[in-house]
């Protein structure tokens, strides 16, 4: 349960890093005049591309099976899927609801993170049948979601003493 744990913070860590760089990029094309659709393929793309490279390293294992070019498409499909469900929010948020593309961009990445996470974790990751299943349980999940702010700030702490190289760092 906490390799669960770390790496859904590091899929958190990664993820918010990488949806800063969409954002801000799809915040200046879009106030540079371009269409917010096309602003959000640009921007989602480069940040998808800047996720793989981090989620690779530091997020999922990936299988043994795969060589990093059958990785990066793998990667990219998915992360063009979710581009698909990103434009599709993105759209009936902005022409149907009317929330200004800003505001709805925060939408539309909100609800695909979801869809990126089970899927990357699904055909990129090299897990034994036990990890697999407990992965994806809804239990499982719900555990890891839950988690005490104990088991939380035990796992940062580690995690930055890892990227830190130092023990004595620390979080609270």
């Amino acid at each position: 349960m906490k390799k669960l744990i770390r790496q859904m913070l590091r899929f958190a860590v990664v993820g918010l890093s990488a949806f800063a760089l969409d954002y801000v990029l799809f915040v200046v094309l879009h106030m540079l005049g371009m269409s917010y659709l096309i602003a959000n393929i640009i921007s989602y793309t480069l940040s998808t591309v800047y996720n793989f490279v981090l989620s690779m390293r530091f997020v999922f294992s990936g299988k043994s099976s795969q060589t990093r070019l059958q990785q990066f498409v793998i990667f990219l499909v998915l992360g063009f899927i979710g581009l698909g469900l990103n434009e599709l929010y993105l759209w009936l948020l902005v022409d149907f609801a009317h929330i200004t593309p800003m505001v709805s961009k925060l939408i539309a990445a909100f609800l695909v993170t979801v869809f990126n996470f089970v899927t990357r974790k699904i055909f990129l990751e090299d897990r034994t049948p036990k990890d697999s299943r407990e992965a994806l349980e809804p239990e499982a999940i719900g555990e890891a979601l839950g988690a005490g702010l104990e088991d939380v700030e035990v796992i940062l702490q580690e995690e930055l003493n890892i990227v830190t190289g130092k023990s004595e760092v620390k979080i609270l």
